[in-house]
């Protein structure tokens, strides 16, 4: 899968939505407030065949690659290692791969053009993610730049990925039982290296309390061809266009490096997609094709023995009913006589229609209700500062939560006391610090939520129905199972993060408390001030009976 869920969160999606094992207790449903917000986090890793090429590399007084290693053996400035890289998809994320085999001297920048830099001063293997570069005719362009440097990269260990982004992930909201559409979801994102936050408010979405399911449609899985064509910029590789079979009676020639291809015609011209990526029958598809030019030809979206005309210059997008499991073709044929020709730019995208959008992979139920009440329901969520438990905090915008019901009791006080006698026998205590907790009960937990609790409780910040609480014993209990079920409970301490109650006396002085000021049957001395008169200790003064 390209979308794969990051454990220890509340929000996991499943390539599948049945029970995992029989006889495992009630089943579990997460609770969801109406104006709740949902947040989920997921990794996303390379497709096959989304390994980009180098089309062009140019050593920029690094000197000839010898066995494989770009090197610099004096002193180099300036100097840098490129590789211009073809796409086979309109990529927005790229993973890129790479071994320093020695670093000697001085520090090599990492950048693909437009996107972010790195820079590193000792060798080693290393991943990296870079974000919405530079495109420049279906090409990004990865440098390697060298400052004040000895060393030796391995030109052959570099590998680039095309990375499915948040511009690919399709999300929607389901029935719980009969896993039919209800809605689609769009969320806000943020992608930090290949981690991508998802969030929404239920506010955004028109539903009734009810038992649903998040869904998520997996972009390498591409489930009948739903969510590309492969290879739809048509680019060549080392055997060719590859994914695609050219023909007709004059096949199109296609032009390497250049972002359009031409399509010279005698009679017709076809170019079919043949990864085996079939799409299925019945289906309706959005097919996308960019028309350069076109002079006295017809173009068509064909699938089986449907096929559609695509008409017009510029972006043309047109829905197509699969006939058969069969590939797409893109046919241009003659109108007349004389020879015609068009160009059409390298980016065929097909696309499902929303009503034939088949679902990878599904939530556990979540059901929607009023659940604020905050002597019953207990909110909790929580965030770091920086990247912790493998996902991403920082600048991620990511704040898990989850809905318990459970219970907040047995008040308790921990004290750190230091107590102080005087000569003359009085008794005092010098120093208090008395810290309460609460004991809270959740119960009938499955093994994902309390994977999530035995994590948040230590997050930098964690909140309880909105204030903050920390673990004061310090280590998660342990859970308690009912014979023959797996579903836990805990029962753990918490005490408010920011609370202080303390007392630290800084002098002999010993107040005494009698009369009060409420006692106005007593003869006290004033002043002119109407203040009482009291002694150097303290000791209020008044007349005996």
């Amino acid at each position: 899968m390209s979308f794969t869920s990051i454990p220890n969160q509340p929000i996991i999606f499943n390539p599948t939505s049945e029970v995992q094992c029989e006889g495992c207790g009630t089943p579990y449903q997460q609770l969801v407030d109406f104006n709740d917000e949902i947040f989920f986090q997921v990794e996303t890793t390379p497709c096959e065949g989304s390994e980009l090429y180098a089309a062009e590399i140019t050593n920029a007084g690094w000197g000839a690659v010898v066995d494989g290693l770009a090197c610099s053996t004096e002193l180099l400035s300036g100097g840098f290692y490129q590789q211009v890289l073809v796409m086979n998809y309109s990529y927005d994320l790229f993973q890129v791969t790479f071994t320093i085999q020695s670093l000697e001297q001085g520090s090599l920048t990492v950048e693909i053009l437009g996107s972010s830099s790195y820079t590193f001063t000792l060798p080693g293997t290393y991943t990296l993610y870079f974000n919405n570069p530079t495109v420049t005719s279906s090409s990004i362009t990865l440098r390697f730049t060298s400052t004040s440097w000895i060393g030796c990269l391995n030109a052959e260990s570099i590998v680039v990925n095309g990375l499915a982004s948040e511009q690919q992930m399709i999300v929607g909201i389901v029935d719980a039982e009969t896993l039919e559409t209800v809605d689609f979801i769009s969320p806000t994102y943020t992608v930090k290296d290949n981690k991508i936050t998802g969030g929404f408010a239920l506010t955004d979405l028109e539903l009734g309390a009810g038992c649903y399911r998040l869904a998520l449609v997996d972009f390498c899985t591409n489930t009948c061809g739903q969510s590309y064509i492969f290879n739809g910029n048509l680019l060549e590789g080392p055997y060719g266009v590859e994914g695609w079979t050219v023909g007709g009676t004059v096949a199109p020639t296609l032009t390497q490096g250049s972002a359009v291809f031409n399509v010279n015609i005698g009679e017709d011209s076809t170019m079919t997609s043949n990864t085996g990526n079939e799409l299925c029958d019945g289906l309706t598809y959005n097919v996308s094709v960019f028309v350069e030019s076109a002079s006295n030809v017809r173009i068509y979206a064909v699938i089986g023995t449907n096929q559609v005309a695509i008409t017009g210059s510029g972006s043309q997008t047109v829905s197509i009913v699969a006939d058969g499991n069969n590939p797409l073709t893109i046919l241009v044929e003659q109108l007349g006589g004389s020879a015609g020709s068009a160009e059409l730019r390298r980016a065929i995208r097909v696309q499902v229609a929303e009503e034939d959008i088949i679902w990878n992979a599904y939530t556990d139920v979540l059901s929607i209700g009023d659940y604020n009440d905050t002597c019953k329901y207990y909110k909790i969520e929580g965030c770091n500062a920086e990247d912790q438990f493998n996902l991403a905090f920082g600048s991620s915008s990511f704040l898990p939560a989850i809905r318990l019901e459970g219970r907040k009791f047995r008040a308790q006080y921990q004290t750190e006391v230091s107590n102080f006698r005087f000569a003359s026998g009085n008794w005092t205590s010098t120093y208090v610090d008395r810290e309460k907790k609460w004991s809270f009960n959740f119960g009938r937990l499955p093994e994902y939520v309390l994977d999530f609790l035995s994590t948040i409780f230590y997050y930098d910040n964690c909140y309880i129905n909105g204030d903050l609480y920390y673990p004061i014993d310090g280590e998660f209990p342990d859970v308690e199972y009912n014979d023959a079920d797996d579903l836990g409970a805990i029962s753990i301490d918490l005490a408010l993060k920011k609370s202080k109650v303390r007392k630290i006396l800084c002098s002999n002085t010993d107040a005494n408390c009698l009369p009060s000021i409420l006692d106005n049957d007593e003869p006290f001395i004033l002043t002119e001030d109407s203040q009482r008169i009291t002694t150097e200790n303290s000791i209020n003064l008044y007349y005996e009976n």
